[in-house]
């Protein structure tokens, strides 16, 4: 994902907590999606698990929804 522009990563399912870390340091954080694999999984404990993988703010906030929203301002719009 990190040398790949079209190639993003999610936190779905992420059983480690370390790799939602080391998927946040080696791709970078606008790279990397909040994933809860909702009905399927739980939104919310998908949401704990961020928040106890050791990110900081910072990274959170990318991962929680600014990273989407910096890949949906790339999506044309067909007006």
């Amino acid at each position: 994902a990190k040398r790949l522009e079209n190639v993003y990563l999610d936190t779905t399912l992420v059983s480690e907590l370390g790799y939602i870390r080391y998927a946040v340091e080696e791709a970078g954080p606008e790279k990397v999606f909040f994933g809860s694999d909702n009905p399927y999984g739980s939104w919310a404990t998908e949401l704990h698990k961020l928040d106890e993988c050791g990110l900081s703010e910072e990274q959170l906030s990318w991962v929680k929804g600014r990273s989407v929203e910096k890949l949906l301002r790339k999506v044309p719009t067909y007006d």
